[in-house]
């Protein structure tokens, strides 16, 4: 196998993700909403999310288990009923989430968000 040779869809996936991150993104210094992190700590995309900004808080409906590690803090909910002020972020990213949203609730998801 070639050195540079992608092996599978998940690192097709990541490769886009980090290069979407690393070039577009511009997360320095900001407060950061991840909408639909997984159901476990310390996924590949939000870890790499947070090493990108000042602070991460990861949101999924099936979290297993609530906390902070590191510049990271996990809260079980969903995206149609956020549990934060408004103006609480700087920014917000749907990571690999948006399409789990019922199609009668992605409105109401996004207006969360912006909020």
């Amino acid at each position: 196998m070639a050195k540079n040779q992608i092996t599978s869809s998940m690192e097709v996936y990541g490769a886009c993700f980090a290069s979407i991150i690393n070039s577009e993104a511009a997360l320095s210094g900001q407060n950061v909403l991840e909408v639909g992190s997984g159901g476990y700590w310390g996924s590949w995309t939000t870890t790499k999310l947070a090493r990108k900004c000042r602070k991460l808080t990861a949101l999924d409906p099936a979290l297993c288990e609530q906390g902070a590690w590191d510049n990271m803090t996990f809260i079980m909910g969903v995206a149609e009923d956020l549990p934060f002020c408004s103006g609480s972020f700087d920014s917000a990213v749907f990571t690999r989430s948006f399409h789990h949203i019922p199609i009668a609730s992605m409105h109401k998801a996004i207006d969360e968000v912006v909020r």
